[in-house]
């Protein structure tokens, strides 16, 4: 596979933030993986929008293979459970160390659960919330204690 552990980000959901995510980040010379459980979608946005730091994928484990290490997975997806059914389906295809953004803002309380559920895992998990601010999209914070006490931690490694 010519893209195999190549790309910068994956985003995985790829509607209206996602897809503009994905871009904003191809136009800043990130190298970015799409995937959407929906190919017809995927297909939509590189019809409408080619670019060339920009690969689709239509299956989750090459999408997953094409990422450099540790690997950085942005979900771009409807909160709830299927942020929890997406998690179970890439923990298998991950490594310690590699990390998950949740971008679908969340409840906290179900960023604090799966933040613990993937430590368990040796998983960095992020809750990240977006804010839209006069069209423009706006990476507000990181969420949940948990994850400020993981970077603490880390930070105090080095």
């Amino acid at each position: 596979m010519e893209n195999m552990g190549k790309m910068d980000i994956g985003v995985i959901g790829m509607a209206v933030m996602g897809s503009n995510l994905a871009l904003n980040m191809a136009d800043h010379g990130f190298k970015v993986a799409g995937y959407n459980r929906t190919a017809c979608i995927t297909e939509e946005v590189v019809k409408k929008h080619p670019h060339d730091n920009m690969t689709a994928f239509y299956d989750i484990e090459k999408f997953i293979m094409s990422l450099k290490k540790p690997r950085k997975v942005m979900l771009m997806i409807k909160a709830g459970k299927a942020v929890d059914a997406i998690i179970e389906q890439l923990i298998p295809m991950l490594e310690e160390g590699d990390i998950i953004l949740d971008g679908g803002n969340s409840f906290f309380e179900d960023t604090r659960r799966r933040f613990d559920w993937l430590q368990k895992q040796k998983l960095n998990y992020f809750g990240v919330e977006f804010l839209v601010v006069k069209k423009v999209l706006v990476l507000a914070r990181l969420l949940c204690q948990g994850e400020v006490r993981l970077l603490i931690k880390k930070y105090n490694q080095y």
